[in-house]
């Protein structure tokens, strides 16, 4: 008997060795987390293995990615139709004074109004418009209802599939693997991270394709309105890149170090949870809370850090986004004074300048 109590003592003592080992452990891999250099390489072997999963639903966001393009289309167009009944119904401008620009769109309302209403009033060829364009919001509702089912269900699959084959992969691993990771870090693997790849897909195969061809769209139809306009708007998209660049580098680094001090704070708690009684056993309750408040700090400290520098980046997206249309307000009213343009066409422009810079924030935003 005295030989059994002597030895629990020791016992406990090694324990505690062993256990403050793996505190140490632990709390190194949190600040190795920080000085991580990931290897560009491995990345884009990594995402390329990701995107095959993305095979079998492609039609379906490819659908999805259309949709999206025809309700910008849309949206787009209801700016001509303001233009329009302010030039044509209470302006009573000419087409193009002294020899501006036209709107590509008057002449195919034009025809519109003289096919359906060819002897009709003011006040009916304004009902006449006004139905139309509530049809084509009704319409663009559908397709924003189809774009955005085809879209999740697309990522759903993706999903699916990439949690399944996963877990399968898991179950493979050797011994040796699960003792060398914590069991906390493969769960937060399996749940948090493939939460992040559902919303990269939902980002990535839809809005990424949607907003470009919608930039690129709208900066061409900018140009057939105005040229000098246009490129007053587009002046500040330089300054937008480069602050894209800046920020976008350093919100990427940030948040893989706070999915690496969530992995390890997530290992750390099941650990400890499995392990309660092994804990109260040797009445390690304060250090274990110790350890818990360390390691959820620099968590913490790690998203502050990231929370900062997204602040920063859509602060500065949107200083420089709302710079272009005070400059187009002061520029096109001096154009329509000198009569190089309507107002009707100003106020499209105006209006159709403020879509360019939504999917424009919408990509730095990704």
């Amino acid at each position: 008997m005295s030989i059994v109590l002597g030895s629990f003592p020791k016992a406990k003592s090694a324990h505690l060795r062993k256990a403050r080992r793996r505190d140490s452990i632990a709390e190194s891999r949190m600040r190795r987390a920080d000085e991580q250099v990931r290897d560009p390489k491995k990345e884009r072997q990594a995402m390329l293995r990701f995107l095959a999963y993305l095979k079998p639903s492609i039609p379906l966001f490819l659908v999805a990615t259309l949709c999206g393009i025809v309700n910008y289309t849309i949206s787009a167009f209801v700016p001509s139709v303001t233009g329009y009944v302010t030039d044509r119904f209470l302006s009573h401008s000419g087409p193009a004074p002294h020899g501006g620009r036209v709107n590509p769109a008057y002449p195919l309302l034009d025809r519109v109004l003289n096919r359906f209403a060819p002897h009709a009033g003011a006040a009916a060829r304004l009902d006449l418009l006004l139905g139309g364009v509530m049809a084509l919001l009704l319409c663009a509702g559908l397709i924003i209802f189809t774009r955005g089912f085809l879209a999740n269900v697309g990522g759903q699959r993706v999903i699916f599939k990439l949690r399944n084959d996963l877990y399968e992969h898991i179950q493979g691993l050797s011994l040796s693997f699960f003792h060398q990771n914590r069991s906390g870090s493969i769960v937060s693997r399996l749940t948090s991270d493939i939460a992040l790849a559902q919303n990269f897909i939902g980002n990535a195969c839809t809005l990424l394709w949607m907003d470009s061809i919608s930039v690129i769209g709208i900066v061409a139809y900018l140009f057939v309105l105005s040229p000098r306009m246009a490129l007053v708007s587009v002046t500040v998209l330089p300054l937008w890149v480069c602050s894209v660049r800046f920020f976008g580098q350093r919100i990427r680094k940030a948040s893989h170090a706070v999915q690496e001090g969530l992995s390890e704070l997530s290992g750390q708690v099941q650990e400890k949870v499995a392990g309660v009684t092994v804990v109260q056993a040797f009445a390690r309750e304060k250090r274990e809370t110790r350890l818990f408040h360390r390691m959820h700090r620099s968590l913490f400290d790690r998203q502050i850090t990231t929370v900062r520098l997204q602040a920063l980046n859509m602060t500065a997206s949107n200083v420089l986004t709302s710079v272009a249309p005070v400059t187009v307000v002061l520029f096109g009213a001096r154009e329509v004074l000198l009569g190089h343009l309507t107002p009707g066409m100003m106020i499209t422009f105006w209006t159709t300048l403020g879509m360019f810079y939504m999917p424009l924030q919408r990509l730095t935003d990704l």
